[in-house]
């Protein structure tokens, strides 16, 4: 979890995903268009129109280390620079067969690819012209300045590449305040869906295709729920007319079920969170913005374990306000956000040395005081 005070950078480290989720869409630019444009987005600290991006994917036999570089152009921006580099994982020894690399002069298409006995380019830019390492040989792109990745383009031209644009798109941003409650507390149209949406309003849908085609994942839901709510029994989705379907909460001590009018924000949005951390595909990267709102302290501590345990499957990093929540977390899993000379800075717990710290204090308490920084 990252936590740290209003500005500090949370939201941004969460959109910095969300533009790699977008990237490997071929939709970029809306990145940007949800900041009022590029020159609105990038940071007045530099002095520069230049924005760099890029992040690292290991898959079983890659690590492959994706960069891009923006510049500014008018109010708009272009991609000016692309490079995707290829270096064996730890312990390989000898050439990977299913790798090729460029050479070193990429534009002697007669020199032809090279072995991957050692790291190299699979993708570099030069000017405008492309140059990537396809099958069996050296392809070329000339274009014009253009607003989106090459890469989603040419994906299917190099295993490499489709690997880095699977994991990007992977990555899946959420906003716990964005949930409309409303549309939880009306029917819902079923329909064939298995994750939840950002605003709720296909949450049935998503339980309901847990119970009939996951009932194992679906019994450990209602497991989690009975924990968070010890009177809590079990959940019907009755159908409320034709194709729409309804929520019945059964509890211990009521004469009848309850319905989603009768539930509470926090209940609501307790289980909107529960479903989607069940539903969400395996290898997935999860981030959740302020996963607190609305719900009660004590349940804080069963969503940081509950996370804890999703996460042998999906990568999850929630941004959060709440010291309540990052008290249930391990150092190694806090990352604090903090403003130094105008620029964010983040810090993982386990390297601010807190081994005497905790043997008095708890994470919340140490933040509270200002040991880990982020408290402006």
């Amino acid at each position: 979890a990252v936590i740290g005070p209003n500005g500090a950078g949370k939201s941004t480290l969460l959109g910095a995903f969300q533009a790699l989720r977008n990237l490997s869409d071929g939709k970029l630019a809306q990145t940007f268009s949800a900041y009022g444009g590029y020159q609105a987005t990038i940071s007045w600290q530099t002095g520069s129109s230049r924005l760099e991006m890029g992040a690292t994917v290991q898959t079983e036999n890659s690590v492959l280390t994706y960069s891009a570089a923006l510049g500014g152009v008018g109010v708009g921006y272009d991609v000016a620079e692309e490079e995707l580099h290829y270096s064996p994982p730890e312990g390989a020894v000898g050439p990977n067969p299913d790798v090729s690399l460029l050479p070193e002069d990429p534009a002697d298409r007669a020199s032809g690819l090279r072995e991957s006995t050692g790291p190299g380019f699979l993708l570099k830019t030069r000017g405008y012209t492309c140059f990537w390492a396809g099958s069996n040989r050296v392809r070329m792109r000339r274009g014009e300045p253009t607003a989106e990745s090459v890469l989603p383009r040419i994906a299917r031209e190099n295993g490499a590449f489709e690997n880095v644009i699977h994991a990007f798109h992977s990555i899946t941003v959420w906003h716990a305040a964005g949930v409309v409650l409303d549309h939880i507390r009306r029917p819902q149209v079923l329909e064939p869906v298995l994750v939840p949406s950002p605003r709720g309003e296909n949450l049935f849908s998503v339980l309901y295709s847990l119970k009939t085609d996951k009932k194992d994942c679906y019994d450990e839901l209602i497991e989690t729920l009975q924990v968070a709510f010890p009177e809590f029994q079990c959940l019907e989705l009755p159908l409320a007319g034709k194709g729409y379907a309804s929520l019945n909460w059964s509890q211990n001590g009521a004469p009848r079920p309850l319905d989603a009018q009768q539930l509470s924000d926090g209940a609501l949005r307790m289980l909107w969170l529960v479903t989607l951390l069940y539903a969400v595909p395996d290898d997935s990267f999860l981030l959740v913005d302020e996963p607190e709102i609305s719900l009660h302290p004590q349940w804080l501590q069963l969503l940081a374990s509950l996370m804890r345990k999703m996460s042998s499957r999906v990568q999850i990093l929630v941004a959060t306000h709440s010291d309540q929540f990052i008290r249930w977390l391990e150092p190694h899993e806090l990352l604090v956000a903090d403003i130094e000379d105008g620029v964010s800075r983040f810090r993982w717990g386990h390297e601010m040395n807190l081994d005497e710290w905790l043997k008095d204090y708890t994470l919340d308490r140490l933040w509270l005081m200002g040991e880990l920084g982020g408290r402006r």
